[in-house]
């Protein structure tokens, strides 16, 4: 009983909706821990390594997932790894590598300069950093950030896995960022359209302001936003890509659990009458989450399906409190996975448990991939 402690009441709503076995899983769910790959499919009981794709070099981001079925990842090079367990952590970037994996084969696509160092008294630093990859819609392309230790320079990757190989390397220009430069997140859109999210300082205020650019697959900038300023009553908690009749927004969940949507090009804002709610596209799952925040802002994941919110043999609705958007995952048949105080569960309209081996989640780096899942304004009945 103790894995249950302080959860109880929570876990035992959701495994009277079933418990039956889950069916297998054309595709595992994907987790980090502690710098190696592992995988785990429904029905089985533990998490086993995933030894193709995990390379010789910590895994220091979250899994990007292609169509195709490639995934890729940052890494570490292993001089970096024994400096940080040796030292501890830093304020700014650290070197980065890109690895792609077809599943059988690992290929590592931006390695570190020949004459790379780091961190070394005796020699200036010779190294890149790089942000986690994103892939195109199609899966045939990939782009990511990077920051040049040597020049100071910010550019934006793309590499055609199904061409010839050559990578194209576009300038960044952002206004002055808030901290160490490091390269940008960015992310590849279901509309072809790369979005980049950046925050400066006003000059004058010196309150923050938040951009979105928006590149072409080519990393041409297409759009550059300013996003809606907040206060200290109301801010941004967490915003999303996410579409809304037929358009594809910036979602942002303030923190009075209101949506708001804004159009990437014009900077036009909205208020939205629904909720989030991630899905998977493919439509073969049949469930999806509502995200909203309760009265403490802790984000609440309240499930549901083609008859609306799911709800227990008691009339309780089905939601999990207090578990981060990066610690929930949706796989392609409706299995829903999330991270508790002691590792992570499953849940599904037919089975629920708690998935052996994943203790590890719980302290430092983790990171989750299952389905390409996306986000859409859920309007109610």
């Amino acid at each position: 009983m103790k894995r249950f402690s302080g959860l109880l009441l929570l876990l035992v709503m959701m495994l009277t909706v079933g418990l039956a076995q889950v069916q297998a899983q054309d595709n595992p769910l994907l987790l980090v821990m502690d710098g190696a790959l592992y995988q785990w499919s429904s029905g089985n009981s533990a998490v086993t390594p995933y030894a193709n794709c995990t390379p010789s070099e910590r895994i220091v981001s979250d899994i990007a997932l292609s169509s195709t079925g490639r995934i890729a990842f940052t890494t570490e090079p292993e001089t970096v790894t024994d400096m940080v367990q040796q030292f501890g952590g830093f304020g700014g970037p650290l070197p980065t590598n890109i690895q792609v994996c077809n599943g059988a084969n690992l290929t590592t696509l931006a390695s570190q300069p020949d004459n790379f160092s780091y961190f070394d008294a005796d020699v200036p630093n010779v190294a890149v950093a790089r942000s986690m990859p994103t892939w195109s819609p199609n899966g045939n392309a990939i782009a990511w950030t990077s920051f040049d230790f040597v020049t100071g320079a910010l550019t934006l990757d793309t590499y055609n896995v199904q061409g010839d190989g050559q990578l194209n390397s576009t300038p960044l220009v952002l206004p002055d960022f808030v901290g160490e430069i490091a390269p940008p997140f960015i992310t590849w859109s279901d509309d072809g359209v790369i979005y980049l999210f950046h925050t400066t300082l006003d000059p004058e205020t010196f309150a923050f302001m938040e951009f979105v650019f928006l590149y072409d697959g080519l990393g041409n900038q297409m759009f550059q936003t300013q996003l809606p300023p907040t206060d200290e009553s109301r801010f941004v908690y967490d915003k999303f890509i996410i579409e809304d009749a037929g358009q594809e927004w910036v979602g942002l969940l303030y923190n009075d659990n209101v949506w708001e949507l804004v159009d990437p090009t014009t900077g036009d804002v909205q208020v939205s009458d629904g909720v989030g709610e991630l899905y998977n596209p493919s439509g073969n799952s049949n469930i999806s989450l509502l995200l909203t925040l309760d009265e403490n802002q802790n984000y609440v994941w309240t499930a549901k399906n083609d008859a609306g919110v799911i709800v227990d043999i008691n009339g309780n609705n089905v939601a999990v409190p207090g578990v981060f958007p990066t610690s929930i995952e949706l796989s392609s048949n409706g299995t829903w996975v999330f991270q508790l105080f002691d590792g992570l569960y499953y849940w599904s309209m037919t089975a629920s448990g708690y998935i052996e081996g994943t203790e590890a989640v719980t302290t430092g780096f983790s990171a989750l991939a299952w389905s390409n899942a996306q986000w859409r304004i859920y309007h109610g009945e």
